[in-house]
């Protein structure tokens, strides 16, 4: 018997197959990769949501180091949790967007496009958070610079949470730049408007994340 045989394994073997090959493919040609997308095929969404999946099954494994420090409190969940809603919520506000201007195409090319960028940018991003989440826990992320207590103030200023924060400022705009020409292409508008929709989706979100999310998470975490 194959390994590919028995049901669960089989579907984990095939989900870090995909995510690897994809994720090959998009590091080797990331403005490319867009266009070799097939939105019209029916198995496109599938394919699309396996590899956001396995990336943030492959994120929690990257930050696991401080689950394990922190007793894998509820609070250390709601984080990726949070990160996830947010990304979410600008992809939404993202499509209403392009909708608002007359570039009116299925939700369904969103999220496949959603799903391939936030695979790879969620493991990032867990990536660039894990030193600050090892040093203090989940007040790294929760909590405002004010509220931590000089001894944890200390401990942000370590080199290597510096140098993550630093890879971070740095990967952002790529990410941003790919988003916006990912989107671009795929509805068929000029990537200035792509990114100025994008800029206004990432600032409405950002003010629903103060009013509307904080709401929602506790319901979630429970």
């Amino acid at each position: 018997m194959h390994a590919r045989d028995v049901p669960v394994l089989g579907d984990l073997i095939d989900a870090v197959v995909v995510f690897a090959t994809t994720l090959i493919r998009i590091g080797r040609h990331p403005f490319g990769f867009v266009h070799a997308i097939s939105f019209d095929d029916p198995l496109a969404p599938r394919r699309a949501f396996k590899f956001i999946g396995a990336g943030i099954a492959f994120a929690y494994l990257i930050i696991s180091p401080a689950l394990s420090k922190h007793n894998f409190e509820v609070s250390e969940f709601r984080f990726g949790i949070v990160v996830l809603l947010r990304l979410l919520l600008v992809t939404v506000i993202y499509h209403a967007a392009f909708f608002v201007v007359g570039c009116r195409r299925p939700i369904t090319k969103s999220l496949i496009l959603s799903s391939y960028i936030n695979g790879v940018y969620f493991p990032f991003f867990m990536a660039t958070m894990l030193p600050g989440y090892l040093a203090i826990g989940p007040r790294y992320f929760f909590e405002p610079l004010a509220q931590l207590t000089p001894g944890q103030v200390s401990a942000l200023e370590h080199p290597l949470v510096l140098s993550a924060q630093v890879l971070f400022l740095a990967g952002y705009p790529f990410f941003f730049a790919l988003a916006s020409y990912w989107w671009a292409t795929a509805y068929g508008t000029r990537v200035w408007l792509s990114t100025a929709l994008l800029v206004a989706a990432v600032t409405l979100a950002g003010v629903a994340n103060l009013y509307i999310i904080p709401l929602i998470t506790p319901i979630v975490a429970l």
